[in-house]
């Protein structure tokens, strides 16, 4: 068996597996959030308590965060998705680089903490780091199970993981098994979802376990 570590696009991770002449076992990649936004975008929030973000600690105003992804360079290829601040939760004012937990009130409309996570410590672990993913948007989820099949299928996987810093997904085709790590971070609703949408495209031959 070998193992090795490589990372990179989808056609050199391609060819790196056809060279080697190994099958790639293990693919890593994040759900929960995004990084390295292309622009910021002006939106309203209200501050949370980093104690319980349940709790509102300041009067609603604007900030500028890192939350517009275009991919100006890859355009509609693969995805035509593209995300805004209001798929997206943030922790960072780029104009007074203040950190905070903030909750978008953008359009006259505060947005909730997911209520399908833990709730047991910090009133809410929907939040975790980045720009943090609103499974709640049926955009990015019907986008994220597309992606699922794609990078199978595309890469071929024998095996493939996927990482959410706390949350480790990893689901192989060769046990047909599924591990969740730390899931309280995650909506369970959306990973139903998830779940479901695997065993209907890829077949039911999958076992799945949560790590709490």
């Amino acid at each position: 068996m070998v193992r090795t570590y490589q990372m990179g696009t989808k056609n050199p991770l391609s060819a790196y597996g056809t060279q080697q002449n190994i099958t790639i076992s293990v693919f890593n990649t994040v759900l929960n959030h995004k990084a390295n936004a292309e622009h910021t975008e002006w939106y309203q929030v209200v501050e949370a308590s980093p104690e319980d973000r349940k709790e509102v600690i300041s009067e609603p105003y604007e900030i500028e965060a890192w939350l517009s992804f275009a991919f100006a360079t890859r355009g509609d290829t693969y995805s035509q998705m593209k995300s805004h601040w209001y798929h997206l939760g943030i922790d960072y004012n780029q104009e007074d680089q203040k950190k905070a937990i903030y909750k978008i009130t953008g359009d006259n409309e505060e947005k909730e903490w997911c209520q399908y996570v833990d709730t047991s410590g910090l009133g809410n672990y929907d939040y975790l780091m980045f720009a943090n993913i609103d499974y709640s948007n049926p955009n990015f989820r019907n986008d994220m199970e597309n992606w699922g099949i794609w990078v199978a299928r595309g890469l071929g996987l024998g095996e493939f993981r996927w990482n959410i810093p706390l949350h480790i997904i990893s689901a192989s085709a060769n046990h047909f098994s599924t591990r969740f790590d730390a899931v309280r971070h995650l909506s369970s609703e959306f990973l139903k979802e998830f779940i479901d949408h695997l065993d209907k495209t890829l077949g039911e031959d999958w076992f799945f376990v949560g790590e709490y």
